[in-house]
């Protein structure tokens, strides 16, 4: 039976994330469904569509529904030195402009590409160029911020070796409870490579026995990842050690989630949700901080999954962002992490909407005045028409923003009353 349908991930220009959507089956495709029809066993095919699939002979050109992000940038470091603008005349299927016009002011917003004319590489832009390809722009930001920045480049190349060779977090299934870090999953993946990468060293390379290893710490069942994760590390560890730059910084390891958090937040700042339940809201979903509109629930894979009896955890950051066709309105956050709002290093602006009550409440209380005399030497605070303005770190605002929430709470006691006769069953009960 063919619907003559077929669901495909899909970029989406207007809110910068990748859904599954429902299109029509190209022609190509529908031959190859009959195809399949007879080949083991007899049978019929039922077409369950009325339109004519020679109106779409092929499917569409994956350039053309896909982020352009990081072919943008591979296009702009390669010797040809030009992007999308310039090859697309080359192509036969061409994104579409908007698509081009919008990757390249999210690099310019990255401070990757200049304001200039030609949109030439920044030296911000040219440092990234010099790196390895990481598959995304947003990892090579991160593993440039470790290796510069917090001295823990050897951690980040170990990370993202690993999570270059994993789509799904079912990983986390199989992984033993000795690995698994409180900190989240980016420290459980490190805890494997750095385990397996210790074992390899302290023997010498023809001895080294990746099936054995596993099967002694409990990692056969994801033997087949850690040995592609394994190969990637190493040649990435062969190409920073023919960099005269970057040599020695790519070794630094220092183990401490604080400085890995803050390398991976170069990359995924974006990406930083907030516990709803800090919002006094709903308890186990999260809200993008700079973004209301965007709610999200953890993977359940994730490390940082907690029972719904517990409290869960305040603030993360996920590397994925998946939105599902079935609840596009909430997404899945995987590959996560729980950070300090003081990591936070970049400005934000919220606002906090109030009813006539609450602003009522704030006013008489003094209770805003009392947050304005302890955060408006950090951030701008302004009470309008029913919202609160806060604006300036994103630490601070945070920390503004839940102490203004908690004192809106309001505690109500009351004595319960036993109105049944003494000593009565209905008194004990």
């Amino acid at each position: 039976i063919d619907t003559g349908m077929i669901n495909i991930p899909v970029y989406d220009l207007d809110s910068k994330r990748t859904i599954l959507k429902e299109v029509r089956a190209a022609e190509s495709t529908i031959k190859q469904r009959l195809g399949r029809l007879g080949r083991t066993r007899p049978g019929e095919y039922y077409a369950l569509y009325d339109f004519d699939v020679k109106q779409k002979q092929f499917p569409t050109a994956q350039i053309c529904q896909s982020d352009l992000l990081n072919i943008e940038f591979t296009l702009r470091k390669s010797p040809l030195k030009q992007g999308l603008n310039y090859l697309k005349q080359y192509l036969p299927d061409k994104p579409s402009q908007q698509a081009i016009n919008l990757t390249i002011q999210e690099l310019i917003q990255f401070k990757v590409l200049g304001t200039d004319a030609n949109n030439q590489l920044t030296n911000y832009g040219k440092a990234l160029a010099k790196l390895p390809d990481f598959g995304s722009v947003p990892m090579s930001r991160c593993v440039y911020a470790a290796l510069e920045d917090y001295y823990c480049g050897r951690d980040l190349i170990c990370i993202s070796s690993i999570l270059s060779v994993l789509n799904t977090t079912t990983i986390f299934k199989s992984i033993p409870q000795n690995f698994k870090s409180p900190d989240g999953d980016f420290m459980t993946l490190l805890n494997i490579m750095n385990e397996i990468l210790l074992l390899r060293e302290s023997v010498a390379p023809q001895q080294f026995n990746l099936k054995r290893v596993c099967q002694a710490k409990g990692l056969t069942n994801i033997e087949h990842l850690i040995r592609q994760a394994l190969k990637r590390y190493e040649n990435l560890e062969k190409i920073f050690n023919r960099s005269n730059e970057y040599c020695e910084k790519a070794q630094i390891k220092c183990g401490k989630w604080e400085f890995v958090a803050k390398a991976l937040l170069a990359g995924y700042s974006d990406n930083v949700f907030i516990s709803m339940k800090d919002l006094q809201d709903k308890i186990h979903q999260f809200m993008r901080y700079n973004d209301r509109r965007d709610l999200a629930v953890l993977d359940l894979q994730s490390t940082l999954t907690r029972p719904i009896s517990q409290a869960p955890v305040s603030l993360i950051f996920a590397r994925d962002v998946r939105y599902l066709s079935a609840i596009r309105s909430t997404a899945v956050l995987s590959f996560v992490g729980e950070i300090k709002s003081e990591w936070l290093n970049f400005n934000i602006q919220r606002q906090i909407d109030l009813n006539n009550e609450e602003q009522t409440y704030l006013n008489t209380n003094n209770k805003y005045l009392t947050a304005v005399s302890k955060f408006s030497n950090k951030i701008n605070m302004q009470l309008n028409n029913l919202i609160v303005s806060l604006k300036g770190p994103a630490s601070v605002v945070l920390n503004a923003e839940l102490h203004l929430r908690q004192e809106m709470i309001t505690e109500f006691t009351f004595n319960l009353e036993n109105k049944n006769p003494p000593n009565s069953a209905k008194y004990a009960n």
